[in-house]
């Protein structure tokens, strides 16, 4: 019966006009995944025009109807975003370049390990599979860190008002 109770009340008191309610979302054109962007999160983006310069700024606000997003120092048009970068990383290249990691470190060990009993001599050939492994676990992480995406044939942004105390 308490619990009840506090869920009630909860209900009550807490404020119903959610501001995640205004969404920032990028449609790939013939996909149902889309990705959404909330008030209060850190957006990467690149203006038409401006071609080696991104601005990073945290979204304040979302007006759908005029169709400007307000950051904390500028306002911008979504028709003036040219592309959009994210640093999230990619799925493969956290466990693939592990295990090239991994797998440098076992050809260490074990290379070690068969110098005293299998009277083994480390050579070149060692060094270079141990390095060429370092390395292309670093490069795999390096190269895909990011990933841009640009708006025109196969993307769009789109503003979203789901809050239904705005409507008319």
């Amino acid at each position: 019966m308490r619990t009840l109770s506090l869920l009630l009340i909860l209900m009550v008191f807490l404020p119903s006009n959610a501001q995640a309610q205004k969404v920032l979302q990028m449609e790939k054109f013939g996909k149902a995944k889309v990705t959404k962007y909330f008030i209060g999160d850190e957006l990467t983006f690149r203006l038409k025009g401006e071609k080696d310069y991104w601005y990073q700024e945290v979204i304040q606000d979302i007006l759908a109807d005029d169709g400007l997003i307000l950051f904390t120092n500028r306002a911008v048009k979504v028709s003036d975003i040219d592309a959009i970068r994210s640093y999230r990383i990619a799925r493969f290249t956290r466990p693939f370049s592990r295990n090239l990691y991994l797998f440098a470190t076992s050809w260490t060990v074990f290379s070690l390990l068969a110098i005293p009993t299998l009277g083994w001599e480390i050579g070149l050939a060692d060094g270079i599979i141990v390095g060429t492994s370092l390395l292309s676990g670093y490069l795999i992480r390096r190269l895909f860190r990011y990933r841009t995406y640009r708006m025109g044939k196969k993307r769009q942004l789109r503003l979203l008002n789901l809050d239904w105390n705005d409507r008319p």
